[in-house]
């Protein structure tokens, strides 16, 4: 499997790591303002990668958070994934 790992350093290391072929996917639409566009624009061309493929890490990475602070504290959670 070859992959990209990009680092962004402000405040804690997200680590992204991005395969190098395209994977079965399906197809969003999701609206944002102008500067959030920005943004992502700003963090595509940083990593060198489209829009899917940084909202899909970002994902994996928060939803793994969530699962390990889940864990962590079994007792008194109101979310449920």
């Amino acid at each position: 499997m070859n992959t990209k790992e990009n680092y962004l350093t402000k405040g804690e290391t997200m680590k992204l790591q991005f395969k190098e072929n395209k994977p079965n996917t399906k197809t969003i639409q999701f609206r944002i303002d102008p500067t959030t566009h920005q943004m992502l624009t700003a963090l595509k061309k940083f990593h060198k990668v489209r829009t899917g493929e940084l909202i899909k890490e970002m994902i994996k990475i928060h939803y793994k958070e969530i699962m390990d602070q889940k864990i962590a504290n079994t007792v008194g959670n109101d979310y449920e994934i």
